[in-house]
C-alpha cells in the first residue's frame, strides 16, 4: 500500500493530526537528532551556537501549532457535552 506523501504515516492510527504535521514533527525529530552530533567547539553548530536558539525557536512553534490544530479538531457540540472521556 502505497502512502504518498498526501496521506498520514501509518503509525499515526487515530488521524487526529494532519499529515503535515506528523511530517513536521518527524522533521524537527531530525533536526533534534542532527543537533545530538555537533562535534565543533565554537561557531554555528557549537553545543552553545546558534542552531541550538533556532532549534528551540521550532520546536516552541511546533509545540504551538501542534497544540492549535488538535484543540480545532476536538470535537465540541451538544452530542460531546456531559460524556465523560473513556
Amino acid at each position: 500500500m502505497n502512502h504518498g506523501p498526501t496521506r498520514a504515516p501509518r503509525w499515526t492510527p487515530t488521524r487526529a493530526a494532519p499529515f503535515w504535521l506528523c511530517w513536521a514533527g518527524v522533521g524537527l525529530a531530525a533536526l533534534f537528532l542532527l543537533r545530538s552530533t555537533n562535534w565543533a567547539r565554537e561557531g554555528f553548530s557549537s553545543p552553545t551556537g546558534e542552531y541550538l536558539f533556532i532549534l528551540i525557536r521550532a520546536a516552541m512553534l511546533w509545540i504551538l501549532v501542534t497544540s492549535i490544530t488538535l484543540v480545532r479538531a476536538a470535537p465540541s457540540g451538544p452530542a460531546t457535552q456531559g460524556r465523560s472521556p473513556a
